[in-house]
């Protein structure tokens, strides 16, 4: 799963029981040479970007610098507006208040393919994520982490991590992919409250892939879809269904993971 821009896997959003609005694919576009300087949670919990993974060698960073001259102030201005809106969304996914239902998917480039089910709860500075065979609820000094072990399920202490510090971290991990000097990412909106991210300079393992998409509700801010494309496979996670209503024993009840809904299968 990814989220923190991942983690979070992360990472989605729409009425409380219905189908995921249409998500058009991604558009594969043509980078603008001047984006060749330009691009990283967390996120999650599910997704962690680790600023170490964002540092490529010196292979193709002059030609990227060269190439900025050719921006104009009209392109740069657009995508440093996607840029902050999608850092903007991205926050106020990680602070809403909902419950939503999400299927993963990843897909390989040899037909394999893998679904499953995950469910995130939260209404800060609680949080709980369950997957086919885990559990991490933040809930301060509750906070703990469970996994399946023998077909049971055992729960350990997790961290007392403060949530607004946690989510600042996430955004500080985008920031690094997104800006600076060498910026490995550049940001668009191809329509409303969806945001691309294409990868702009040659790195090894680009924490966000060849190109991704984020897609977050306007009601609840929830993450409605997330995809990442990468040369072996693509992973795919959208919101089935999504409430900004919150049971009163969601933090409380017993964890259980969430059930699993298929096992690999071959495409043909």
């Amino acid at each position: 799963m990814i989220d923190d821009p991942a983690a979070e896997s992360s990472d989605l959003e729409a009425v409380d029981g219905a189908a995921p609005p249409d998500a058009p694919g991604i558009a594969r576009r043509r980078i603008p040479l001047w984006l060749l300087l330009v691009l990283g949670v967390v996120a999650g919990s599910v997704i962690g970007l680790g600023a170490s993974a964002l540092f490529p060698g010196d292979d193709g960073n002059d030609v990227s610098r060269l190439s900025l001259e050719n921006a104009t102030g009209e392109e740069a201005a657009a995508h440093q507006a996607a840029e902050v809106a999608f850092l903007d969304a991205w926050r106020r996914y990680r602070t809403a208040t909902y419950s939503a239902e999400l299927v993963y998917e990843r897909t390989a480039t040899n037909g394999q393919s893998l679904r499953s089910l995950s469910t995130y709860t939260q209404q800060p500075p609680r949080r709980v994520v369950r997957q086919t065979d885990s559990v991490q609820l933040t809930a301060g000094v509750d906070s703990r982490t469970c996994n399946v072990v023998n077909g049971s399920l055992a729960c350990a202490p997790a961290p007392n991590n403060d949530y607004a510090a946690t989510v600042d971290a996430e955004i500080a991990a985008l920031k690094t992919a997104l800006e600076g000097a060498v910026p490995y990412y550049v940001v668009s909106a191809p329509e409303a409250n969806c945001f691309q991210l294409d990868l702009a300079v040659d790195i090894s393992d680009p924490p966000y892939g060849e190109v991704a998409r984020f897609c977050f509700d306007g009601p609840t801010g929830a993450l409605v879809q997330r995809q990442i494309v990468r040369p072996m496979a693509t992973d795919t996670e959208e919101a089935t269904s999504i409430t900004a209503v919150i049971p009163a024993d969601a933090f409380t009840a017993t964890l259980a993971p969430a059930r699993p809904i298929s096992t690999p299968t071959t495409t043909r």
